[in-house]
């Protein structure tokens, strides 16, 4: 029984760079070192042109990425662009006259979700008016003035005066807390700085050694 050898491509090549040995051992020096220069070159071809490949590919994928970014940061500004101009068109026809009123600040501190508008009863607003948007009614009109805010106003100038009025009790005009009371330092460490400006020994708190994380105090 006779046995058919099948030889691949692989072996061909094999069989090639075998005789191309063979026939290098009986070659002269001098033509060997002419001849491989252009070999190595030739050799070396396909790893420099997959190495140009490789960075092609990379600053290509850098660039989509890069692109991508972009792409998503404008589909944001067009998503904006256009829920602005739907609130900006000129309102439809209602019978009725509408008036186009800018938000101009948020309140939170309460648990309704107030806006603050920068129209009022001179451009025609009245208390309990609908307010709407391109969605539909989200709202009413309340009133808002000036005067709501004189009680909160008048409480935090009282609270600013009463606890200035307890600290100058506490400690009236040219004398200080003590020390270990206001500062981790001791007396003795900050006796220079506590001094009377451009007296003799002072010296200014800008130059305070650093206490704390990343220190070596």
């Amino acid at each position: 029984m006779q046995h058919k050898t099948i030889r691949t491509w692989q072996d061909w090549i094999a069989w090639i760079l075998v005789a191309a040995g063979l026939v290098l051992l009986f070659v002269p020096p001098q033509p060997k070192l002419a001849a491989a220069v252009p070999l190595q070159t030739l050799l070396l071809a396909p790893m420099r042109v997959v190495r140009a490949l490789r960075s092609d590919f990379r600053r290509l994928d850098d660039a989509n990425r890069r692109l991508s970014a972009q792409a998503a940061d404008l589909a944001v500004e067009n998503a904006r662009l256009r829920s602005l101009a739907r609130t900006t068109a000129d309102p439809p026809d209602a019978g009725v006259e509408l008036v186009r009123a800018p938000i101009i600040a948020r309140d939170l501190t309460t648990l309704e979700r107030h806006l603050v508008i920068s129209r009022g009863r001179r451009h025609g607003l009245t208390n309990g008016a609908p307010v709407i948007s391109p969605e539909g009614v989200v709202g009413k009109a309340t009133h808002g003035s000036a005067e709501k805010a004189k009680r909160p106003v008048a409480a935090i100038l009282r609270y600013l005066t009463l606890l200035n009025d307890q600290i100058l009790e506490a400690f009236p005009p040219g004398t200080v807390p003590p020390v270990e009371e206001v500062t981790l330092r001791t007396a003795e460490d900050m006796e220079p700085y506590l001094r009377e400006p451009l007296s003799e020994g002072w010296k200014p708190v800008y130059g305070l050694p650093r206490i704390g994380q990343d220190t070596t105090l």
